[in-house]
């Protein structure tokens, strides 16, 4: 069965781990674009939403970590703005450049420190 973009965007996912997991058994693009003006993945999707879990089965399913959503704003540029510290330490582990910019320069520590999440940033300047 082929899927449509629209049928693998992030919102397809529901954030729930068992649909991920079926969508993706059956044939499903971890690391679709939506078709709209984020022009965001799946994994990107599940993170706005703190769907840890799922974004732990998209990173399974080998989505790539260093995607880049419209504004230039990566997978974990989200967990660092919401200061969501599984995520970013899972991201780490999965590869993610935590020193990626943003087109206006900004980097994931420069997201969690704008936001006030002194632990997240505290990862983010952790030894690599």
């Amino acid at each position: 069965m082929r899927m449509s973009r629209s049928t693998t965007s992030g919102r397809a996912f529901g954030n729930n781990v068992a649909v991920a997991k079926i969508l993706l058994d059956a044939g499903a693009d971890v690391d679709a674009v939506a078709q709209n003006r984020f022009a965001n993945t799946p994994l990107q999707v599940a993170l706005l939403n703190r769907g840890n879990e799922v974004a732990r089965v998209l990173i399974a399913a080998a989505a790539d970590v260093n995607v880049r959503m419209a504004e230039g704003f990566g997978a974990l540029h989200e967990a660092a703005i919401s200061g969501n510290d599984e995520a970013v330490r899972m991201l780490l582990a999965a590869g993610a450049d935590r020193d990626a910019a943003s087109p206006g320069g900004r980097t994931p520590l420069d997201e969690a420190l704008k936001n006030k999440h002194e632990s997240t940033a505290n990862l983010l300047r952790a030894p690599r």
